[in-house]
Formats: C-alpha cells, structure tokens, sequence
C-alpha cells in the first residue's frame, strides 16, 4: 500500500496542493501529520475520513475504481459499523487493507476466468 500515493487521491478528492492543507484536513498540525506518516499510522485516519466523506475505500487505497461511492447498501452498512463500534482503529484499518488487497486479486482473477468464458462461447 502506498501512503503517497494514498495522499494524493486525498489531495485530489478534497481539492487541496498542500501537505499543510491535508494536516489541517485532518486537525492535525503539519509536524503531528509528518510524524504519523512516518510512523505509519495515518491508514485509519484515512479509512475513517473517505468512510464520513462517501469516498470509496477500493478507489481511496488502490486507485482502482471511482472516486464515489456509489453502493449505497454497503455504505450504509459500513457507517453503521462504524458507529456500533466506533472508528476504525490500526488494527482494523490493517485487517481492512488487507481484505482490498484480496478482493482486488479475486477480480483480477474473475476478469481472467469470465475473459476465458466469452472467447469458449464465440468459438460456439
């Protein structure tokens, strides 16, 4: 996953040029932002902010996808959680970064199979 890149969705989304601007986004100072950028602990940050903005988490973390989120089931679905349980936390931001990355293989992996299907059916 990278952060950068991440950061620069949000950049884009949010309609915002500068590092200062993304910290004050976020109500963190510049220096409190760098540090947990450097630490590695902004992805629930991030997660959280796209879940309260209906930014669409596949797009948000991979760049796959629309900026919008437009399922609004699994939207609803998903803010309900959040508010059971609360925000998201490092943990499950990890756990959640980790189901993208699988649910992205598995499309990759249908796009393949169902490519496969339409070129045995024109054969037909």
């Amino acid at each position: 996953m990278d952060i950068d890149k991440i950061i620069e969705r949000i950049k884009s989304y949010a309609n915002i040029n500068t590092d200062l601007e993304l910290a004050e986004l976020f109500k963190h100072s510049k220096t409190n932002f760098s540090n947990k950028k450097r630490r590695g602990t902004l992805i629930n940050l991030f997660i959280n902010w796209g879940i309260n903005e209906n930014v669409d988490l596949n797009w948000l973390l991979t760049g796959r996808g629309d900026p919008t989120f437009h399922n609004e089931p699994v939207l609803n679905m998903t803010r309900e959680t959040v508010e059971h349980y609360g925000n998201v936390n490092r943990i499950n931001a990890q756990l959640f970064v980790e189901f993208v990355k699988t649910v992205n293989r598995l499309e990759s992996r249908l796009d393949k199979i169902e490519s496969k299907l339409n070129g045995l059916l024109k054969k037909d």
